[in-house]
């Protein structure tokens, strides 16, 4: 496949997200008490659990819809030492994730 699933990959805990970057469509699955997310990777989604204990959490404000922004936001939170960042939407329940560790992802290859 075209893209590593891991670290600093992003995950979303709203599978249409996710399925309308790989071009697909799907229907709302709502998350468990883990954070079960789905994330695109080459065209493909995946389900995958997430522990989210030592996570830095922004709003998506914050990150001023900036890929820069949010590439400083995620440095500075590796700096302070979280294991990784979730990005709140406001208004919504959609909430993006990016773990810095492999040890943070149990991916579920099957849908």
């Amino acid at each position: 496949e075209g893209s590593k699933i891991g670290a600093d990959s992003f995950f979303t805990n709203k599978p249409e997200y996710a399925e309308q970057y790989a071009g697909k469509d799907t229907r709302y699955y709502p998350a468990s008490g883990k954070s079960e997310t789905y994330f695109m990777t080459g065209g493909h989604t995946y389900k995958a659990e997430l522990d989210l204990s030592n996570f830095k959490t922004v709003t998506k404000a914050e990150t001023k819809h900036n890929p820069e922004i949010e590439k400083k936001i995620i440095s500075k939170a590796k700096a302070d030492g979280y294991d990784g960042l979730v990005i709140k939407y406001e208004g919504t329940p959609r909430e993006d994730y990016v773990p810095f560790k492999n040890d943070n992802i149990k991916i579920n290859k099957k849908k």
